[in-house]
């Protein structure tokens, strides 16, 4: 069983996309409320949403002392340099924000769909391991293996089908469909990885008989 990890994983996709959240409103409320539609009205709004966020130029008062020793006041016109880091700064981390938002949010509805279809629907199973391995599972093989395996299981399986190769994925499906009798996961691959299995076996059985006549 894989519970620790499996629980550990969605835990920190979940943390992700609340981390993500509160990234975007300590944003906005750093900027004065104006950051959560600052790329969309960049695209759709006619005015200069940016000139408006971060002005270039502002109206400044300065006080100094005069000749007899009172404050004196003066308006000038003060340029602000570090807004024209943040004219293009902002929208890209806008722009990133959203990017992130929208693939975190897909992510979990993976998730939350996953939880709900893995022990139900063979046809979601095959569209999952089909992404890796197109067509290596077929329904008898599908309903044998759910039986045995619970969530955290079935997530970890399907991480190593996108990093394994598909001989030993099928070596992997073979152990886990020894649990449940009466299932043969050879005839449920297709013929070209059933080609490959039947030369892995011939080479592993050469070597051994190579092996014994040298008497090594």
């Amino acid at each position: 069983s894989q519970k620790k990890w499996a629980y550990s994983y969605n835990f920190c996709e979940f943390f992700n996309v609340v981390c993500l959240i509160i990234q975007i409103f300590l944003t906005d409320i750093f900027l004065g409320n104006q950051f959560l539609t600052l790329g969309y009205d960049l695209i759709f709004s006619s005015k200069d949403i940016l000139d408006e966020v971060f002005p270039k130029m502002a109206k400044c008062t300065f006080y100094s002392y005069g000749s007899s020793g009172t404050i004196q006041s003066r308006d000038a016109l003060c340029v602000l340099p570090m807004n024209y880091i943040s004219y293009i700064v902002f929208p890209i981390v806008w722009f990133c924000y959203s990017f992130l938002l929208v693939a975190s949010a897909f992510i979990m509805l993976q998730v939350i769909i996953s939880v709900c279809l893995y022990s139900r629907s063979v046809n979601f199973n095959k569209l999952m391991f089909g992404f890796s391995y197109p067509n290596i599972m077929s329904e008898e093989c599908i309903k044998s293996l759910l039986k045995k395996l619970d969530f955290a299981d079935w997530i970890f399986l399907d991480h190593v089908s996108r990093n394994m190769d598909v001989f030993l994925f099928h070596e992997l499906l073979r152990l886990a469909a020894t649990r449940t009798p009466k299932i043969e996961i050879v005839s449920t691959i297709q013929p070209d990885i059933q080609k490959q299995d039947q030369t892995q076996t011939s080479i592993l059985r050469r070597s051994r008989h190579t092996v014994e006549e040298t008497g090594l």
